[in-house]
Formats: structure tokens, sequence, C-alpha cells
């Protein structure tokens, strides 16, 4: 018979970390995190948002796509998947990568030039990415 093993040995299971967490707070533990109580389930809550920051903090290879978008003329803003966290490489087009600015940067460099109506032709060499937009800049 085969043995399957679905964790990591080294790996605590979930209800156990949560109880050491309750434990050194002074906090009884629980039997199970379903239902548990009021203490355990912002114990659970903290560690899931602990492993989210965790998931979050690195650029892990194995969640890194590659999409292409269309260009349209005189268009500045595109869509990005719904699935999109961050950009991992540098956009490119024609095979130049382009410049990331900030929201800070892109306010002080590209928005004077917006707001006064210049308008200036030419390949895109800028972005910033805002929630689930690619903004690129000349348009």
């Amino acid at each position: 018979m085969t043995t399957v093993q679905v964790s990591y040995p080294g790996m605590p299971k979930l209800l156990d970390v949560a109880n050491r967490v309750l434990r050194e707070s002074g906090a009884y533990t629980v039997s199970t995190l379903n239902p548990g109580n009021v203490q355990s389930q912002v114990v659970l809550d903290a560690l899931n948002d602990g492993i989210w920051q965790i998931y979050n903090r690195n650029r892990w290879q194995w969640t890194n796509t590659t999409i292409s978008i269309n260009l349209v003329a005189g268009q500045t803003d595109y869509p990005l998947p719904a699935d999109f966290d961050r950009v991992s490489m540098l956009p490119t087009y024609n095979g130049f990568p382009l410049r990331e600015y900030t929201q800070d940067e892109w306010n002080t460099s590209i928005v004077p030039y917006v707001s006064q109506n210049q308008t200036i032709s030419g390949s895109p060499a800028f972005f910033k990415v805002s929630p689930a937009v690619l903004t690129l800049w000349p348009a």
C-alpha cells in the first residue's frame, strides 16, 4: 500500500499554531477552529492575513504569466487581468523596457502635460500601474 503525505512533516497544523498563539496570549485553547470561539477566530484571521502577506511579498515564479496588450492609438489606459497582482518584469514595447513611475512621480511628471493639453507623440516610454489598470504615456 502506498503512503501519501498531504502536508510537510515540519509544518504544524493550523489548529496547533492557533492554539500556540492562544496559549501565549493567555487565552483558552480550542479543540476545533470550526466554530471555535471569538479569540480563536481573531487568531485564525490574523494567521490567514499573515499567510496572504507572505504570499504577496514575493514574486513567486510559479505565479508569473506574460500577457500581451494590443495598443490603440490615443488610448492610455488598459485594463489588466482580474488575477493581476503586480508587475514582476518591466513591460516592453518593441523590445525596449518602459520606465515605471510611482503615482507621485506620475503626478509631478506626466499630469502637468496632460492637464495643459500638451501632446507628445511617439512610442510609449513610461507606465504606471493602478488597481487593475495599466497606464502608458505617451499614448
